[in-house]
């Protein structure tokens, strides 16, 4: 049966940004947020990253695991990943909300996840907002922010990760007749990149 919506507001959607990093993914969620703010449109952020730093502050045997392996540098594995973001999902959407994914899927396991989940949640046609600029725009603009994070091993691995992991997962995507894929160019300003979006979205500002 079809979940019946208020007629007033728009139907809830799915939002998945992709790109590697320093593609301006972060920025591009914060515009995007902006605009359901203005429109009065209620949307829940899933941020995979904040989500996963604020676990390993407690005190579990788990969380200690996750701790020590987000302080190595290694990816949280997936079941924890999945685990956070999708029980955010069960504590606050009501049905009416646009969702955001900002740092997830990062693999093709949990591409496949996602996608189980909105056909639970009856979204269809969920966006994936990938944001493309090349590895070497990539890389000079992550030296160029000079974060503590962002020396050149661990860009290097960063570049290496999204080809090796991300990739598999946006090709996933792709072949798949329940999302849009809409790729927007990530070489261009900021401003220009959310008049890309917006345009592709049907939005108007």
């Amino acid at each position: 049966m079809a979940r019946k919506t208020d007629l007033k507001k728009p139907a809830p959607m799915a939002y998945v940004f992709m790109g590697r990093s320093g593609s301006g993914k972060g920025t591009q969620v914060a515009m995007l947020k902006d605009y359901f703010a203005r429109h009065d449109m209620p949307f829940l952020h899933i941020e995979t990253g904040a989500f996963l730093r604020a676990y390993a502050k407690g005190d579990s045997y788990v969380q200690k695991i996750v701790k020590r392996l987000i302080e190595a540098g290694n990816l949280a594995p997936d079941p924890v990943i999945i685990g956070l973001w999708i029980n955010y999902i069960i504590e606050h959407f009501t049905g009416t909300e646009q969702l955001i994914f900002d740092g997830a899927p990062r693999k093709l396991v949990e591409a496949v996840f996602l996608d189980s989940t909105m056909k639970f949640l009856e979204i269809a046609n969920y966006k994936i907002l990938n944001i493309e600029v090349s590895r070497a725009s990539a890389t000079a603009r992550l030296t160029a922010r000079a974060r503590s994070d962002d020396i050149p091993s661990a860009i290097e691995n960063r570049m290496n990760w999204f080809d090796k992991d991300v990739v598999p997962a946006l090709e996933f995507f792709r072949t798949n007749k329940d999302c849009v894929v809409l790729d927007i160019d990530g070489e261009q300003t900021p401003d220009a990149v959310d008049a890309d979006l917006m345009h592709k979205l049907g939005f108007s500002k």
